[in-house]
């Protein structure tokens, strides 16, 4: 079900933010529910496209993976 997915490689190579970012990912699909670029935006108070490029910055160190077109696949 989850578009997402959250490995843990070692985290020195996560800023602080990204870790606190991709935590809160994992606690929405632990719960059920993967979140949307706008949810993620709202909980941190940032934009969508910051939220974009920080979910990129991710995807390419590994920390996720994500499912083109498909909806909240972050």
């Amino acid at each position: 079900m989850a578009a997402l997915t959250v490995f843990n490689p070692p985290q020195w190579t996560l800023t602080d933010r990204q870790r606190e970012v991709l935590l809160w990912i994992a606690a929405q699909q632990r719960a059920g529910r993967p979140p949307s670029l706008a949810e993620i935006a709202e909980q941190f108070d940032t934009t969508p496209p910051a939220v974009q490029h920080m979910l990129d910055r991710l995807q390419l160190k590994g920390f996720v993976t994500r499912e083109p077109n498909v909806a909240r696949s972050v």
